[in-house]
């Protein structure tokens, strides 16, 4: 891979693309010239996006998609390797966090908060991980926060996920360091 400074016609996925860390994540890789692949759910916002990423010189496909649902998620996969042929690097980016008690945190957000914040980041990644290993070259990044590394009250569903995704980095790290493939 490119040194990590340069990302001119690198071919990035990026999850969570449509706000937050994920949209200005994905008009700073713009103006490096990298080749992007928005996801999200929200279709208005990632056309606007496009817009802007377009506007700075950059190219960029928008897919659709919830990355809780794993038929999507291959989709977008089989989609973005349609468009680009490989892609260079995943960014993991998708998720949101809820302030309850466990006490009283229903169950069904719980798995919902799960499923974005983490199985999202798997399905991506066990996707895309074979063909980064057969180029020898890629990178996976994983969004995760500093509730994957402390505890706090009243997070903790999120701070669960958020340790595991940040475990999954690590393990994934070492398990695929003499292929080729950089995980952070």
């Amino acid at each position: 891979m490119k040194s990590i400074s340069d990302f001119k016609g690198v071919r990035i996925l990026v999850t969570g693309a449509s706000s937050g860390i994920g949209r200005l994540l994905c008009l700073r890789l713009a103006e490096k010239g990298a080749r992007l692949v928005l996801v999200a759910r929200r279709v208005d916002e990632l056309e606007s996006l496009k817009k802007e990423v377009e506007d700075k010189g950059a190219e960029a496909v928008v897919i659709p998609c919830d990355v809780r649902e794993l038929e999507q998620v291959k989709q977008c996969v089989d989609r973005a390797m349609s468009h680009y042929g490989n892609i260079d690097m995943l960014i993991n980016n998708a998720g949101y966090g809820n302030h309850h008690s466990f006490i009283d945190w229903p169950l069904d957000d719980i798995e919902n908060l799960v499923r974005v914040n983490y199985f999202g980041s798997v399905y991506f990644t066990k996707l895309l991980l074979p063909q980064m290993i057969a180029m020898r070259n890629g990178c996976i990044l994983f969004v995760a926060s500093v509730a994957g590394k402390l505890s706090t009250p009243d997070e903790s569903a999120y701070c669960a996920a958020k340790h595991a995704v940040v475990g999954l980095a690590g393990a994934l790290g070492l398990e695929v360091e003499d292929d080729g493939v950089y995980v952070s």
